[in-house]
């Protein structure tokens, strides 16, 4: 209809200062700009210099390990002994059995009887223990076992410990103590944790038994 108003209303922009201040600011800082290109020409190249210097100090982490396990956890804590003691810095590949005894009423593996059953178990599988490579049978002990390093002698902190944690003889060599989780016996110090779990020195209720693959 003639006459009509336009019912349009005409809003205010809200950000109109904020937007001022900024393009003053903007202003401002190009000709600070303008005046001093050196500053802002040679300042980024020896910045970046300075930042890249961190290239030298990365560290390539691809143990599961450290990945996925918590900083302060007790895993990292104990694998770092255990790298202490064997000086294992690779991720070799292991076969590993892990020994617990059927009654669970008197799990403790520090019976000797039980010990020595482990110890057979061991030199049967560096002895006697085939393997079947292709057609042929080949004794693990004999052609596997001595091409891998350390093979030889798998699991000799387990054989020790039993040996010494029954011979009085070597309980009293002052030479030899027994704290654990680790073990002097005369100038060698073993982490019992590699192999030993359980109630300090009293009560042993896991034991894993290791061979190189």
């Amino acid at each position: 209809m003639a006459g009509q108003r336009n019912p349009m209303i005409k809003l205010k922009n809200p950000f109109g200062v904020v937007q001022d201040f900024l393009a003053v600011c903007f202003y401002r800082y190009g000709l600070f700009l303008s005046r001093h290109p050196k500053i802002f020409s040679i300042a980024p190249l020896i910045l970046t210099c300075i930042l890249g210097l961190g290239v030298f100090n990365i560290r390539v982490e691809d143990d599961l390990r450290f990945l996925y396990s918590p900083t302060h956890s007790l895993s990292r804590f104990e694998y770092k002994i255990h790298q202490e003691f064997s000086g294992d810095s690779t991720n070799a590949s292991y076969l590993s059995v892990t020994v617990e005894w059927r009654d669970r009423s008197s799990p403790n593996l520090l019976v000797p009887e039980r010990a020595k059953m482990i110890t057979d178990l061991n030199r049967y599988v560096l002895r006697n223990m085939t393997i079947d490579i292709g057609e042929e049978t080949v004794n693990f002990g004999d052609k596997v076992c001595p091409g891998l390093p350390n093979c030889p002698l798998s699991n000799t902190i387990v054989e020790i410990f039993f040996d010494t944690f029954w011979s009085k003889k070597l309980r009293e060599d002052p030479r030899i103590k027994i704290e654990y989780p680790t073990m002097n016996f005369f100038d060698n110090k073993f982490f019992l944790l590699t192999h030993l779990y359980g109630d300090r020195k009293k009560n042993i209720e896991i034991l894993n038994i290791y061979n190189n693959l």
